[in-house]
């Protein structure tokens, strides 16, 4: 990890992690390990990363790891990696929340570029100054318009 950016973790390989994964790598933002108790799913893990154990997490940077907990009841890990110290620790919930807010792009008019740009960088700003990765900036922002799109075409239609 470079040491003036942060790093994702997400805390617990099953289901819910692999999905929260995915989730992020669809709004261009890098995760990077994927962290858990079960010993089996320790080591290399998906797409060139790899799953650490508890004790390894625990070693990563307190300040510059976002920690996504992504397991169906999160609070007590939630509340223990922040008793550990850690100053960025999410629910997949409170994550999922906040890459959600982009409901007031769903309007009758769609957003322009700039519109779309602005609100990625708000987003940037509330997911603790998490980066996008430069180079997927306008892919992830043409990801959030086909969403906001998709949306739009589902309240048409009555769903």
């Amino acid at each position: 990890m470079d040491g003036d950016k942060k790093q994702v973790c997400i805390y617990c390989m099953g289901e819910y992690g692999i999905q929260t994964y995915f989730k992020l790598k669809k709004y261009g933002i890098a995760v990077g390990c994927f962290g858990d108790t079960d010993k089996s799913k320790q080591g290399y893990a998906l797409e060139g990363l790899f799953c650490k154990s508890y004790e390894e997490v625990l070693e990563l940077d307190k300040r510059e790891t976002v920690i996504i907990v992504s397991v169906k009841n999160s609070a007590a890990l939630v509340n223990q990696f922040r008793q550990e110290g850690f100053e960025n620790v999410y629910s997949r919930e409170e994550l999922y929340a906040l890459l959600d807010k982009k409901e007031p792009c769903v309007r009758n008019d769609l957003l322009d570029e700039t519109e779309i740009v602005d609100l990625k960088d708000n987003l940037e700003k509330v997911f603790c100054g998490y980066p996008y990765k430069k180079t997927e900036r306008r892919k992830s922002a043409e990801i959030l318009l086909e969403d906001c799109v998709k949306r739009q075409g589902r309240r048409n239609l009555g769903k």
